[in-house]
């Protein structure tokens, strides 16, 4: 699969899979907001009772994923701690994306 194309669907993954798990939720308490959404990037923030969660797909010039970012931190304390965090690597397939992309929005709404 070319690159180009992997990463296009990785976009489009993270899309459905976030719009799809959070309707999943209807009645918990929750706030989203899409800060870029185009053919380079996908940056979307989810806010929850106690913590908040960012996910980020782009191509990073010098980061420690290969093209997905995404972490869930604790907002009801004074310390940072995360409550989730996961980046993709070299040979994740588009399952395990999903899956990585499940759990970290499963953890903001059970956190």
């Amino acid at each position: 699969m070319a690159a180009n194309t992997f990463f296009t669907d990785i976009i489009l993954l993270a899309k459905n899979t976030v719009n799809k798990e959070l309707k999943l939720y209807p009645d918990k308490c929750y706030k989203v907001e899409v800060i870029v959404d185009n053919e380079s990037c996908y940056r979307t923030i989810i806010e929850w009772e106690r913590c908040m969660g960012e996910l980020l797909v782009e191509r990073p010039d010098f980061a420690p994923y290969r093209y997905l970012s995404l972490q869930v931190v604790a907002t009801d304390t004074a310390d940072f701690s995360f409550v989730y965090c996961w980046y993709d690597s070299e040979g994740d397939s588009l399952e395990v994306i999903e899956e990585k992309i499940i759990e970290g929005i499963e953890a903001g709404f059970n956190y």
